[in-house]
């Protein structure tokens, strides 16, 4: 009779999923594995702010069928109640989070190396038509939106580089998603650079000249969210800077709409543009990121016409 325990499968480094399996299973690659195939997932969907319960559901068995599949003992079946979807949940929120500290510390380290030009003047002219998404930013071509430097440099380092060595899910198209399922990710940069520049446009961020020697990782490590006096409660808050759902969400979606609107031969040279970018970057270079109407009708946020 074969020797079965509780084995650990590593989605964290600090946390585990404990699951019956053989005594002599080797886990560890697979489970690296894991995870940079639920991003590649999650970085699909068009709201990357929440995600419901089934299909979250759905994405993990399949992608736990496939990472585990050589694994005879492990016949584990996800539920929403169950150790796996609750680590994954975990890992999704503190990815989604890396969006917005890794689009404040590059920002950051653009404004500090521009400390001659006054910060809300800089942050003008970066928010002027949404120059700070374009590749030219003279030349506000809208096939060239979402092709900025700091666009790139955010997607390459916060997401593709979250995906390297995922797994193919025939059941999720994960060939496809790797190609031209990124609208939700490049929303969410785009939201987050520009939550950015207007927290330092109006001094939210404080930059000074000891912090001109420093790279975004650095950065990084010494951001926290600003407080701000909540009259309702009578306390400090950090909710209005918040880089959240209730802040961002609505943004984040207009900014699906446009890319949408692009079609697949957009999307498909901007995630190359990008993985070049990430190729270029190497292991070192990735090391300054790392220690992530009037008639009442409903408006039209200008963000998602930006095609």
């Amino acid at each position: 009779m074969a020797n079965t325990t509780k084995t650990a499968v590593c989605l964290t480094s600090s946390t585990a999923v404990a699951v019956s399996q053989s005594a002599t299973t080797k886990m560890q690659p697979p489970a690296k594995k894991f995870l940079p195939t639920l991003y590649l997932w999650a970085g699909s969907q068009n709201d990357l702010w929440q995600f419901l319960d089934a299909p979250l559901v759905k994405a993990l068995q399949s992608i736990y069928d496939v990472v585990y599949s050589e694994e005879s003992d492990l016949d584990y079946k996800v539920t929403a109640q169950g150790s796996v979807f609750g680590v994954a949940t975990q890992r999704l929120a503190e990815w989604r989070s890396n969006f917005g500290s890794t689009g404040l510390a590059i920002m950051m380290d653009f404004f500090t190396r521009n400390a001659d030009t006054d910060p809300e003047t800089l942050a003008d002219v970066l928010l002027e038509d949404f120059a700070f998404i374009y590749e030219d930013m003279e030349n506000l071509d809208p096939m060239q939106a979402f092709r900025s430097p700091f666009m790139l440099q955010l997607f390459a380092t916060a997401h593709l580089h979250a995906i390297l060595g995922h797994v193919e899910v025939p059941a999720l198209k994960t060939y496809v998603l790797s190609v031209v399922g990124m609208t939700g990710v490049i929303g969410i940069c785009a939201a987050s650079l520009e939550r950015a520049i207007k927290r330092l446009r109006v001094n939210a961020i404080d930059i000074d000249v000891d912090t001109l020697d420093l790279g975004p990782a650095q950065m990084k490590r010494k951001l926290r969210t600003p407080k701000t006096f909540n009259k309702a409660t009578g306390k400090d808050s950090t909710t209005e800077n918040a880089f959240s759902i209730n802040n961002w969400g609505s943004v984040t979606a207009s900014y699906v709409v446009a890319i949408k609107a692009k079609g697949d031969d957009y999307m498909r040279t901007t995630t190359l543009t990008a993985r070049k970018l990430l190729k270029k970057l190497g292991s070192v270079g990735l090391q300054k990121y790392f220690r992530t109407d009037d008639d009442g009708s409903e408006a039209v946020d200008i963000r998602a016409i930006l095609w």
